[in-house]
């Protein structure tokens, strides 16, 4: 996982940390958002960020806005997004098609429970 430059955006602080934690270990620099909000401000400090996993539901600003703000602003352009939700994936896509959130940038979609094995295998090819 060298050369990869992680941002965890996850309200929950034991899931924050489990991923952190597996992402340092892997060598990856990790820099971590309990919110939406708190996460456009990591990336307008670190826009080197190349990697961004994602939960939805947060406080704050949850992930379907940071997508759109994403989306509007351009700021996360060339970061792959991984969503990371216990949420299904089919509500994630109508949520998606209703508030005009371009799919294409999502890379992949985790549902909670997540296998960690997974999550690294997908993102280190991607």
């Amino acid at each position: 996982m060298k050369n990869l430059i992680i941002l965890v955006v996850e309200d929950d602080n034991l899931s924050r940390f489990i991923l952190t934690t597996f992402f340092e270990k892997s060598s990856a620099t990790v820099h971590e958002a309990a919110h939406g909000k708190e996460a456009i401000e990591m990336l307008r400090l670190y826009p080197e960020i190349n990697i961004i996993t994602l939960d939805l539901n947060m406080p704050i600003m949850d992930g379907y806005d940071f997508l759109k703000d994403v989306q509007n602003s351009g700021i996360a352009k060339g970061a792959k997004i991984f969503i990371t939700s216990a949420a299904p994936r089919y509500e994630f896509e109508q949520v998606c098609n209703s508030m005009g959130i371009n799919g294409n940038v999502i890379v992949d979609y985790f549902e909670k429970p997540y296998d960690i094995a997974n999550i690294v295998d997908t993102i280190t090819a991607a």
